[in-house]
């Protein structure tokens, strides 16, 4: 972006009202979003119903993890499951 290019940018900006700034703020804070997340800001809601079986499942799992003290199952048991070990995962491989 050229000096030009900036200073028209914030005339621009500041010929906005107040809530127009804000949503011309809130758009430049979309456009910022990684591809992903803003993919996921702008897909359509979930309009699933819950059912009582999810709602079940919620309190069980939420019981789960209050009676661990919020932990779930550590990463070397889940690969042992599976004969692996975290080494066998290099960072940045």
């Amino acid at each position: 972006m050229s000096i030009a290019e900036r200073d028209t940018a914030l005339t621009l900006l500041e010929r906005l009202g107040p809530d127009e700034r804000l949503a011309a703020l809130h758009f430049m804070q979309f456009l910022l979003l990684p591809p992903a997340l803003r993919a996921a800001e702008l897909a359509s809601p979930d309009d699933e119903a819950v059912t009582s079986a999810d709602q079940a499942r919620l309190v069980d799992g939420k019981s789960w993890f209050a009676a661990r003290e919020g932990h779930g199952i550590p990463m070397a048991e889940v690969l042992a499951d599976f004969d692996l070990r975290e080494e066998d995962f290099p960072l940045g491989a």
